[in-house]
């Protein structure tokens, strides 16, 4: 049975199970943190995938590895903060003396990336979620989890201009990957 937040998000965009059971204790190993439970239960019963071909959800086993959770979800962070060690203004004032590891899950075709805001001492489910976009230096912090998100975005009420609207005329599908 999936959380009400998701079965929306699967309605809204057809949805169609690919049931899936990741090695979740070798992705929290690589990753220092295990995922929030949402992005789970996404995984777990559709699979990672794509909306409209334009926003990439990472999956913890995915093939290719750009899309691979546990083999690169630490590769903006380590960029990132070694970016930070060198230019300290660089750092988002929302980041700013705050012990954090930022984990991609998830990606748009024109390099806007998606992180969860890991803290030791804070349980996944209370991680803010960040979007960045290098091209700009732009950040937007959201306190929602990983399918709220997705679920205001693919409504159109996802308060952001780093990641636009989709034309509501056409509608919003999800495709896993291969």
């Amino acid at each position: 049975m999936v959380s009400n937040q998701l079965e929306q998000l699967a309605q809204l965009t057809r949805m169609q199970e690919a049931p899936s059971r990741p090695d979740w204790a070798a992705v929290q190993a690589a990753l220092g943190f295990g995922p929030p439970e949402d992005y789970r239960e996404l995984i777990e019963n559709y699979g990672a995938g794509l909306f409209n071909y334009y926003v990439q959800i990472f999956g913890p086993e995915e093939r290719l590895e750009s899309f691979n959770l546990k083999e690169s979800g630490l590769y903006w962070d380590r960029m990132l903060h070694q970016d930070w060690g060198q230019r300290p203004d660089a750092v988002p004032a929302r980041l700013r003396d705050r012990n954090v590891t930022l984990i991609n899950w998830g990606s748009t075709e024109d390099a806007l990336q998606f992180f969860w805001v890991a803290e030791p001492g804070i349980a996944p489910r209370q991680w803010e979620i960040a979007f960045h976009t290098v091209e700009r230096n732009s950040w937007e912090f959201f306190k929602e989890s990983t399918v709220e998100v997705l679920l205001s975005f693919v409504r159109g009420e996802l308060p952001s201009s780093l990641l636009e609207p989709y034309d509501s005329a056409e509608p919003i599908t999800y495709t896993p990957y291969p």
